[in-house]
């Protein structure tokens, strides 16, 4: 929002993503660049390297993780 007297902006936008949310804003700047409303971001504990992080979450404890997943996801359906 501006101020329609001085063409100011009234009001700030941060963004503060952690972990997956992290990833997500990261991802939004990165295809947004400057044009995106934000003024300033933190991303705290964004996972890196997916590719590898995947092997880890479809394998590690029998398929946990990924039976949770899909019941949260099947879930919301």
């Amino acid at each position: 929002m501006f101020n329609a007297k001085t063409n100011e902006k009234k009001t700030r936008l941060y963004i503060y993503g952690t972990s997956l949310g992290g990833l997500l804003v990261g991802l939004h700047l990165q295809k947004r660049g400057l044009e995106t409303k934000a003024d300033g971001a933190i991303l705290y504990c964004p996972p890196y390297d997916t590719y590898l992080g995947k092997d880890f979450f479809y394998n590690n404890m029998n398929g946990l993780y990924t039976y949770v997943l899909g019941m949260f996801l099947n879930m919301n359906l």
